[in-house]
C-alpha cells in the first residue's frame, strides 16, 4: 500500500513538473489538379503526458489533437488526409527510426519538414488509410479510401509538409461532416462495435469518427 502511494504521488509530481507538453504544428497538403494547385491545412498538436512509472513499457504517451486536413478539388469532391502521428513523426524525424518524443523535441520553429511516403509494408498488418473522400459527404457511411497519386479527376497529392506554430488549433470540419457529433463511439455506419473490421473489406464499419476530429467533445 505505501508503495502504491509513493508511485501515485511520484506521478502526481511527474506530471506537474513535466507536462503534459503540447506541440503544434501546422499540416499543408498541397494538391496539383488539371485546373491548377489546390492545398489545404490545418493546425494539429501532439500532447505528450508522462506515465506512470512501472506501470506502462514507455515513459510517455502521445496524442493527437485536431481536425484531418480538407482539399475542395475542381471536380466538387473534397479530399481528406486524416490524423496520422505518423505522419508528422516521419516529416520531422526525416527518415530517421526514432520516437514521436524525440523529433518534437528537436524540430526547429520557422522550417518546414516535408513528408515522404513510406514504401509499402511487408508486415502483413492491415492499416486505415490517410487519404480518404466520400461519394456523399452527407452520408458517413459513403467513405473510400483513395490513392495518393490519384485521388480523382486527373489530381494527385504533390506535397505535405509540417511546421511547427503558435497558431489556433484547426476546429472546422463539422461544417463539412455535420453529422460528426452523432458518431463518437461508433463507426461510420453508425454501430457501436468492438469487433476488428478489415478496413479493406468495409472502411465504414472500420473507420470511426476519431479519424476526422479529436478529441471528442
Amino acid at each position: 500500500m505505501v508503495i502504491v502511494i509513493c508511485l501515485v504521488a511520484a506521478f502526481a509530481l511527474l506530471s506537474w513538473v513535466y507536462g503534459p507538453v503540447r506541440y503544434k504544428y501546422r499540416l499543408t497538403v498541397d494538391v496539383s489538379t488539371p485546373s491548377g494547385a489546390k492545398s489545404g491545412s490545418a493546425v494539429q498538436q501532439i500532447v505528450v503526458r508522462p506515465t506512470l512509472p512501472l506501470l506502462a513499457a514507455s515513459q510517455y504517451t502521445t496524442t493527437q489533437e485536431g481536425d484531418a486536413v480538407a482539399i475542395e478539388l475542381p471536380d466538387g469532391s473534397t479530399l481528406f488526409v486524416l490524423l496520422n502521428q505518423e505522419i508528422v513523426r516521419s516529416a520531422l524525424a526525416e527518415g530517421r527510426s526514432t520516437d514521436m518524443k524525440t523529433p518534437l523535441e528537436e524540430a526547429e520553429r520557422g522550417r518546414v519538414y516535408e513528408y515522404s511516403p513510406p514504401p509499402p509494408r511487408k508486415d502483413g498488418l492491415i492499416y486505415l488509410p490517410n487519404y480518404v473522400k466520400f461519394r456523399d459527404l452527407a452520408d458517413p457511411a459513403s467513405v473510400y479510401a483513395v490513392d495518393p497519386s490519384d485521388v480523382g479527376g486527373g489530381a494527385a497529392i504533390s506535397r505535405i509538409t509540417v511546421e511547427l506554430t503558435r497558431g489556433r488549433l484547426t476546429r472546422t470540419i463539422h461544417r463539412r461532416l455535420p453529422w460528426l457529433a452523432n458518431h463518437y463511439g461508433k463507426n461510420l455506419r453508425g454501430v457501436r462495435s468492438i469487433v476488428a473490421i478489415d478496413p479493406r473489406k468495409d472502411l465504414a464499419g472500420a473507420m470511426g469518427s476519431g479519424a476526422f476530429r479529436m478529441p471528442r467533445p
